[in-house]
């Protein structure tokens, strides 16, 4: 039995159907599903839901990645005394919960200059239990006799250096921890921590620390561009790719003063549609760090036949006209439209397929022999249905900016044609608040008003680094674009050792607003 529920399981979506339809609502071969993000298979079940023998087997099922608690770790993280992150952090949500961060996350802390661990490990992780490991507790050293001591503060035996507005600025980088002892007006001695923005890594033959040694400043350390493919490649492939579409797992990171540049690292993860194979590369592409995409995938038909064309015999008239039958369509096809338009070589072949709940009759390939097209077939309704006509949806429509995360199979139900395509805007677009529906319904042809991305806002990267003053990152959600960082983005912040944040000022952690301004900065003083 097929029916509209059999296409569907919650919080998942079926990248992948083979079926033969038998009758309106009878079909045999088998679906295959996926999960949305948040939610994974369940391994007991499988992700195939196979026909075999008139008998549907267990159906696929997405069950809940475990999650934790997004405000406990910020509220540790504001209260830790003696403690830093270190960059090294993956901490993965779901689009429509924020609050919740998924099993599996991490961040990679350390204790400064001083202090101890005496308590978790500094690698915080979310188990599948949904809790967080054990915090550490960063605490300070202690010296004979109990009395405290701290080694944070630079030894004041050695020489000063001098100390300008230039020293705590490196180019695409900013101050990411300081322990200074300002000597004088213009002299310190001590040492500055360094960290760079996105799409810039450090100079790993100098390191992170600007040292003052005796008088004299080690080397500066500094921020060198990473790897990066082009995002017109990438555009020009989606654009242009068949039967393909995109999954909405993707990670594209740009620079914000250079948006046609995707940073090495980033993926984007595509799935075949239905009734297609991938005969190219990986589904999953990634831009590696020479600079180069991998090999995009290359989905086709399941039906496409290898028949090679030969030049040994006569040509067929052709006309594009070929290409169509009632109820049906032309699924792949070789050797036409050569040596002219009007013309197909001998061993040329057009296979074709008909649309539910019709029925091809013939031989489902016609080829060219010596001259002459073998009989085209037809599409004929089982005796039982009887179909208006009207448009398959097969047609898909085209958002400017944006490309397919989601489509359903064409389904006949109650002798009306139905589908329904969600839509994802492109890094740096974001859809309008008086626009369609990011997914949209096509019944008999006719598609819902279709959505609109626009530019999205941007917060200034400028603005943000020159507020990073006295403060230490501890991870950060930012996506560049647009000239800046994209609305929605945030980045959450400590105070520096030694320094306590303002209570008037902003909070420590700093949003993105979709004003495109930056929420109130906190001041650590």
């Amino acid at each position: 039995a097929f029916d509209g529920t059999t296409l569907n399981i919650m919080n998942g979506y079926s990248p992948n159907v083979s079926l033969s339809y038998t009758s309106s609502n009878t079909a045999t071969g088998w679906v295959q599903f996926a999960c949305v993000p948040g939610y994974a298979l369940d391994a007991a079940v499988g992700n195939l839901y196979i026909c075999n023998n008139g008998v549907w087997s267990t159906k696929p099922r997405c069950l809940t990645i475990g999650g934790c608690s997004f405000l406990t770790l910020q509220s540790f993280v504001s209260n830790a005394t003696g403690l830093m992150a270190t960059g090294q952090s993956q901490l993965m949500q779901l689009a429509q919960n924020t609050s919740v961060i998924l099993s599996g996350s991490y961040i990679v802390f350390a204790c400064i200059t001083g202090y101890t661990n005496t308590g978790g490990s500094l690698n915080v992780t979310c188990s599948s239990s949904s809790s967080w490991s054990p915090f550490p507790t960063c605490v300070l050293n202690t010296g004979g006799g109990g009395s405290l001591t701290t080694t944070t503060m630079p030894n004041n035996n050695g020489l000063s250096c001098a100390f300008d507005t230039t020293t705590l600025n490196i180019m695409n980088g900013y101050v990411f921890n300081v322990s200074l002892t300002y000597t004088s007006s213009n002299t310190a001695t001590g040492w500055v921590q360094f960290a760079c923005l996105p799409g810039y890594a450090l100079d790993s033959t100098v390191g992170n620390l600007y040292v003052c040694n005796n008088g004299v400043w080690s080397t500066k350390p500094r921020c060198l561009t990473t790897g990066g493919c082009s995002f017109s490649t990438l555009q020009s492939f989606v654009s242009n790719a068949t039967g393909i579409m995109a999954t909405g797992q993707s990670q594209l990171m740009q620079l914000p003063q250079n948006t046609s540049v995707i940073l090495s690292g980033s993926y984007i993860v595509f799935a075949c549609i239905t009734g297609y194979t991938n005969t190219g590369g990986n589904l999953n592409v990634t831009c590696s760090s020479s600079g180069a995409w991998s090999q995009y995938p290359n989905c086709v038909p399941n039906t496409q036949t290898t028949i090679v064309p030969s030049n040994s015999g006569a040509t067929c008239t052709y006309s594009s006209s070929l290409l169509s039958i009632a109820n049906g369509y032309a699924s792949s096809w070789t050797g036409v439209m050569t040596p002219t338009a009007i013309q197909a070589l001998s061993g040329a072949s057009i296979t074709y397929m008909c649309t539910p709940p019709y029925n091809l009759v013939g031989n489902s390939v016609m080829t060219c022999n010596n001259g002459v097209w073998s009989a085209q077939p037809v599409c004929l309704a089982n005796s039982a249905t009887t179909v208006k006509h009207s448009s398959n949806c097969d047609y898909v429509p085209n958002v400017a900016n944006s490309y397919i995360s989601m489509a359903t199979p064409i389904q006949f139900i109650n002798n009306q044609y139905q589908r329904k395509i969600q839509f994802a805007c492109n890094p740096g677009y974001a859809f309008t608040s008086t626009s369609g529906q990011s997914l949209v319904s096509c019944l008999n042809g006719v598609w819902d008003p279709l959505p609109v991305c626009a530019l999205s806002p941007s917060c200034s990267a400028s603005q943000l680094q020159s507020a990073l003053v006295n403060v230490q990152l501890v991870l950060n959600s930012l996506q560049a674009g647009n000239g800046g960082f994209l609305a929605g983005g945030w980045i959450l912040l400590q105070c520096a050792s030694g320094f306590t944040r303002n209570p008037l000022s902003g909070s420590l952690n700093v949003t993105c607003l979709s004003t495109g301004t930056w929420s109130v900065f906190p001041v650590c003083s």
